[in-house]
Formats: structure tokens, C-alpha cells, sequence
């Protein structure tokens, strides 16, 4: 008698042995915060981004693969501003110019610790005061 497979059940098989032998990986998630910079002076201005404080319970041994902020609004283009990414403190900082950061230097730090994002204006350019940034941070990280 011979013994006929379908396409189907080839791979159904390959796909339960590939989930016996497929490497364990730790999960992954994000936390996410947003605030609104108002942008009075010519200054620098200060947010903390806490997960604790936007209602994020990171689970302990979490530790950071990817963050990324993300500036918007209309009025955050007509200024001239440097801006800084900081982990924990305001002294482990990258800094970035624009509206957008994707950074991988937290990498393998606490995801538990907050970051803080320093706004310094330096120009108004055809903006004028208040000015209001909406500013987004987004920490990806992995847990065991």
C-alpha cells in the first residue's frame, strides 16, 4: 500500500517541530507617554516621562531595546530649538535636532527609569509665543 502525503499535513508537520525545537525568546512590549511642551521664552524646558506616572507597570529585569520620540504639531517647525533625550537623569543624554529620535543608545538599560526630554529654545523663527509641542516618548523593551 502506498502511503500518499498532502502539502497540508507536510506542513503542519514541519511547523509542530519547528515549535518544539524554535529558540525561547524573553517577551517584549513598550511604554508610551505623551505631554505638551508650552513654549513661553526663549528657555529650555524640562518633561519627565515616568511609566509609573502614566500607569505603566514594567515587570522587574526589563530592559531597554528602542526608544523614540516623536514631536508634532504645526508650531514645532517655525522654531529653532536643540533638543536632548535623557535616561534616568538629566546627564545621559543623547541630543537630537528635529522632530524625531529612534535610538538604540539605552539599549540593555532599566526600562523601569524614567526619561526626560529638555526643549531648548533658542529662536522663534516666524512662531510666536505660546507655543504648544505635543511630544511623545516610546520605550520598547524586553523582559524575561
Amino acid at each position: 500500500m502506498k502511503t500518499r502525503f498532502s502539502i497540508a499535513s507536510l506542513l503542519f508537520l514541519l511547523l509542530q517541530n519547528l515549535l518544539f525545537i524554535a529558540p525561547t525568546h524573553a517577551a517584549s512590549s513598550y511604554w508610551m507617554g505623551t505631554q505638551t511642551f508650552q513654549l513661553n521664552r526663549l528657555s529650555s524646558y524640562q518633561e519627565t516621562y515616568d511609566p509609573n506616572r502614566f500607569g505603566h507597570n514594567i515587570p522587574p529585569g526589563s530592559r531597554i531595546t528602542r526608544v523614540e520620540v516623536g514631536m508634532s504639531g504645526t508650531q514645532v517647525n517655525t522654531i529653532s530649538a536643540n533638543n536632548k533625550l535623557c535616561w534616568n537623569s538629566t546627564t545621559n543624554c543623547v541630543s537630537f535636532l528635529g522632530k524625531d529620535l529612534t535610538t538604540r543608545v539605552f539599549n540593555d538599560l532599566d526600562a523601569s527609569k524614567p526619561f526626560y526630554v529638555i526643549f531648548e529654545v533658542r529662536s522663534w523663527g516666524s512662531g510666536r509665543p505660546p507655543i504648544y509641542v505635543p511630544t511623545t516618548v516610546t520605550v520598547y523593551y524586553s523582559y524575561p
